[in-house]
């Protein structure tokens, strides 16, 4: 899933809905800024915000999520004609079900089956990490939901800046998700740490189907280069709750 084409799309349903950054940035709760960094591709939104944003530029958090966008008639009349279609279908589709005598049973089993979630958090008293692994039966996705420095010099002058950070997660030896962010890649300002960190969160990654993820040594590794070029590396460890 990519951030610069999700990016692409939402600054031009942003267009189409005659809509300034800091519009819709109002309407979301969040900066301008916020949207200008979606809209280039250097980070997309938290859950809870993609949500809201799909609603608000009309389309659904899947097509948002792959990049598609229906592409409907501008005629006021025919898309009618397309809404009426779509009522007189379902309709029809009802009276097919409940004349025939065709009943169907989904169980609960058969759901978890096709599409089961398993969370993971951090226990570390200086990095803040959730996020989801989910299961379908297209495959498996993993969300970054959050990552934040919460150790005691944040917000502080003594809190570090960085001019580079890569982070890492991985299960036993197998990586299974990497990416890195520099300052060159923003604005060539030095950014503190839990800035760098924060514009990691909500970072979605399709894993490989063949790609087996257990609740034992799930780690992410966080290092990070100073201005002054010393290059720190941290580790924490993840606990995998299915």
């Amino acid at each position: 899933m990519n951030k610069e084409h999700i990016g692409n799309l939402i600054a031009k349903l942003r267009k189409e809905k005659n809509l300034t950054q800091d519009e819709l940035g109002d309407l979301l709760g969040v900066s301008g800024k916020s949207v200008s960094k979606w809209e280039r591709g250097l980070s997309i939104p938290d859950t809870k915000t993609l949500n809201n944003l799909a609603n608000i530029l009309g389309v659904k958090l899947a097509d948002l999520l792959n990049c598609k966008k229906e592409i409907l008639d501008s005629n006021q009349g025919k898309n009618k004609i397309i809404k009426n279609k779509k009522v007189l279908f379902l309709i029809f589709l009802v009276f097919i079900i409940i004349y025939s005598g065709i009943l169907i049973t989904i169980t609960k089993k058969q759901i978890e089956s096709k599409y089961s979630i398993a969370n993971f958090t951090s226990f570390d008293s200086d990095y803040a990490v959730s996020g989801s692994i989910i299961y379908t039966s297209k495959g498996k996705i993993f969300i970054l939901n959050n990552l934040d420095y919460q150790g005691p010099n944040r917000g502080t002058t003594n809190e570090v800046y960085v001019k580079k950070i890569s982070i890492t997660i991985k299960n036993d030896n197998n990586e299974f998700y990497t990416n890195s962010v520099e300052s060159s890649d923003l604005d060539n300002k030095l950014y503190k740490l839990s800035e760098l960190l924060n514009s990691f969160s909500a970072e979605i990654h399709k894993l490989d189907e063949s790609f087996s993820i257990t609740k034992d040594n799930l780690t992410l590794l966080i290092s990070y280069t100073l201005e002054t070029d010393v290059t720190i590396l941290e580790k924490v460890n993840l606990n995998l709750i299915n």
